[in-house]
């Protein structure tokens, strides 16, 4: 785990140094552990969503719950759902990996919370309310709400917000946060991706009937290389949006075009 932990740090580090001078390897190598750090966010995030609409479709379930944990084992993505009251263990979702809508499992029977799931709650419910109660750097648009993807790393956790919303259009870019937390929610490390929010407006303005074929934006030089956040988001999305198969970013530190195609989950350089 602390190697897993010091991986992550490397990585925000990198994507915030603005290093210029890199040649194409080194920074296809960067790109490269980009992707699978959005790749991790987004199982976690998709399995947090199939598990919310599981959850709806129960008027119990839908009564009495009041939060969630979602975590990785070794091929499964897993979602406890938990009470409002009590903060009891309600149900557990089990989603196999690599994730397909409609394979799942349901342990519904002999539940309790183990001690990771504890803690795992614990720091993300703490970290949540010092937000709320305005402890930390977190600002969010209207129409637009937070959705927190929270990992154990090492002896502390780390939290990815991303933006979502109910619609199908725009794709929610940007206003993503970077938290390391310790098991009380205290804040050690943060970073901010995106100084606002860049909706990716998938048809032209005024013109429902045509649709953007190429979604852009670019990042400033505090944050030169595209983000896991802004690929996690893209491919939440993009089922909705099938005549477009990828974004790119305008890196102005290094000069550098980054594409991400969702064919292949891969993201191509190219130089200005």
């Amino acid at each position: 785990m602390k190697i897993i932990c010091g991986a992550i740090l490397l990585l925000l580090l990198s994507q915030a140094s603005g290093q210029t001078g890199l040649d194409t390897l080194s920074i296809q190598a960067k790109v490269d552990s980009i992707v699978q750090e959005a790749n991790r966010l987004y199982n976690h995030e998709k399995a947090a969503w199939w598990a919310s609409d599981l959850v709806r479709e129960s008027r119990k379930l839908r009564r009495k719950s009041g939060g969630y944990i979602v975590y990785a084992t070794q091929d499964t993505m897993v979602v406890c759902i938990l009470s409002k009251k009590k903060e009891e263990l309600l149900q557990r979702y089990y989603f196999p990996l690599p994730l397909a809508e409609g394979n799942y499992t349901i342990q519904d029977e002999d539940l309790r919370l183990s001690e990771a799931e504890q803690s795992l709650w614990q720091a993300k419910k703490s970290f949540i309310e010092g937000l709320q109660e305005g402890a930390y750097d977190f600002t969010y648009s209207p129409n637009y709400d937070p959705n927190f993807i929270v990992s154990k790393a090492a002896e502390n956790f780390v939290v990815y917000i991303v933006m979502g919303h109910s619609e199908k259009t725009p794709i929610p870019f940007g206003n993503d946060y970077y938290y390391l937390i310790d098991a009380e929610g205290e804040v050690l490390d943060q970073m901010k991706f995106h100084t606002r929010m860049i909706p990716g407006e998938t048809t032209v303005p005024g013109r429902p009937d045509l649709k953007v074929s190429m979604l852009m934006h670019s990042h400033v030089k505090s944050s030169p290389y595209i983000s896991a956040t802004d690929i996690c988001t893209y491919r939440l999305y993009a089922p909705y949006h099938p005549h477009i198969d990828g974004f790119s970013v305008f890196s102005s530190a290094l000069g550098i075009q980054f594409k991400y195609e969702l064919s292949s989950n891969s993201v191509q350089i190219l130089w200005d």
